[in-house]
């Protein structure tokens, strides 16, 4: 018997060393207090970079448009982007565009590898991931979370190891000539300890290829669900799924436009330019419906914070609108416009709609998504959170 329990202790020490729980140095609210400034800095300098790099495209192409994809949050609904995406590219009556700016928050972050190229194989290959992620690289349940605190409740091996291998050397030198040419790449974390969005130029965080470890710190955090997922400390903060600030990646404001403006005029383009901006929601505008018992407390508390989480999206697309309308309206020589494809809100309480990994709703969903982008109506119209779609 004692030897049973000695073996016993033995492997169970040994399995906790395997994964150790996530750790970091003490920072106290005065170190954050001073740390914000430097980080400010260092988002405003990602997007004061990416309007030079766009202006200077714009001039050299002598292009009339702009086209930014925006890539939302979503979990498994990801496959609706990937099978929309994909059918958007076969579709001949409107072509999909060479994207300028590719922008993906949470699993839309997943998708931009797959996106950037615009090229079927690899559309298909990331269709192939998202149906098969259940039997392939779903994170699964780790049983020692209560002895080694990691954060999350999910083991994460395999996931993490998917994102290295498609985020791989090759994949960064293929992305060369893309960045050569000017166009752009990011994807959106969550700096926790400073409540703030961070958006990463993924040019600049893959350098010349050599060491990938920290591109993939940030594909992995961009995904990782508070309080399932382990999160990720990057540059001594912690970082979770970036859809914890906004399920879409909008990189611009109407201030930024303005920017953009006067660096077009800088580099001699007189012509207006059309901002064209496409989003590609991996989820439904609005929460499932319910009928909740007045009494069950808990239950209306869990309600309601997933009740302000849902009603961001529709918000969130209409900030888009009312942007675009401003900048048509105020900023010379640009005009904007928006459009949004999402999963019906109606299919929310479908079986497997609401699960971690289904794969039965997520080759339903991909396949929905590529006959919507296949049809004659392939594109929404923004409905208030204050209406019931």
């Amino acid at each position: 018997m004692r030897v049973f329990i000695t073996a016993t202790v033995v492997l169970t020490a040994a399995l906790i060393s395997a994964c150790a729980s996530v750790s970091r140095t003490e920072r106290s609210i005065d170190d954050l207090v001073k740390a914000a400034p430097g980080e400010n800095a260092q988002q405003e300098r990602v997007i004061a970079q990416s309007l030079v790099t766009l202006a200077d495209r714009v001039a050299a192409q002598n292009a009339a448009q702009i086209d930014i994809l925006m890539l939302s949050g979503g979990g498994q609904n990801g496959a609706y982007g990937m099978g929309f995406m994909r059918g958007w590219q076969q579709n001949a009556d409107f072509p999909m565009p060479e994207f300028d700016i590719i922008a993906g928050i949470s699993t839309g972050a997943l998708q931009v590898p797959f996106v950037a190229f615009n090229d079927p194989a690899d559309l298909a290959r990331g269709a192939g991931l998202f149906r098969n992620a259940a039997d392939s690289f779903a994170p699964t349940l780790d049983w020692w979370f209560w002895l080694r605190p990691t954060g999350g409740l999910v083991n994460t091996r395999d996931y993490e190891a998917t994102i290295a291998e498609v985020v791989d050397t090759e994949h960064c030198q293929n992305l060369q000539p893309i960045f050569a040419e000017g166009r752009q790449l990011f994807i959106g974390t969550t700096n926790l300890d400073l409540a703030t969005g961070r958006a990463w130029d993924i040019n600049t965080q893959m350098g010349d290829c050599s060491d990938l470890s920290g591109m993939h710190d940030r594909f992995y955090a961009s995904t990782a669900i508070p309080g399932i997922f382990p999160p990720r400390m990057i540059d001594n903060h912690l970082h979770v799924d970036g859809g914890v600030v906004s399920n879409m990646l909008v990189l611009y404001g109407l201030g930024e436009y303005r920017q953009l403006a006067e660096l077009l005029a800088e580099r001699g383009v007189t012509e207006n330019v059309e901002v064209r901006v496409w989003v590609i929601l991996n989820l439904w505008t609005h929460m499932d419906m319910v009928a909740l018992q007045p009494s069950k407390r808990r239950a209306l508390s869990d309600r309601s914070r997933w009740a302000m989480f849902w009603a961001q999206q529709p918000q969130v697309l209409e900030r888009l609108e009312s942007l675009a309308l401003a900048v048509s309206y105020d900023v010379p020589g640009l005009t904007m416009r928006v459009h949004h494809t999402g999963i019906p809100s109606t299919m929310a309480t479908e079986p497997g709609a609401t699960e971690l990994f289904n794969r039965a709703w997520m080759e339903r969903i991909e396949q929905f998504g590529f006959d919507r982008a296949q049809s004659d109506a392939p594109w929404d119209t923004v409905i208030s959170p204050f209406i019931r779609p």
